[in-house]
């Protein structure tokens, strides 16, 4: 791979993570209003953003098809973990 591709590639990477991020942070302001979707949804966050980066140690040569396969692998996790979550802080909310 030549330089200017790998540029390319970093710099999709990086508008790709920016895009990302504003996503998450303008979703988390909408649902600030309720502390257990709130608390879930952190938590999953992390998680993806944890399943990413590890992804991203394991194979270097990471690229933006790579990204949207894993993305398609990442969605049902984060569904996935925002019902566990918030059905594990109800349950911890009946016994306060």
């Amino acid at each position: 791979m030549k330089k200017s591709a790998r540029r390319e590639v970093s710099f999709i990477n990086s508008i790709f993570y920016i895009i990302v991020s504003i996503f998450i942070i303008s979703l988390e302001k909408l649902l600030s209003k309720n502390t257990t979707i709130k608390l879930s949804f952190t938590f999953s966050i992390v998680a993806i953003l944890s399943y990413v980066l590890a992804f991203k140690i394991i194979s270097p040569s990471f690229n933006s098809i790579k990204l949207g396969k894993l993305l398609f692998q990442v969605i049902p996790l984060f569904i996935g973990i925002i019902i566990v979550t918030s059905f594990i802080l109800k349950i911890l909310s009946v016994f306060k």
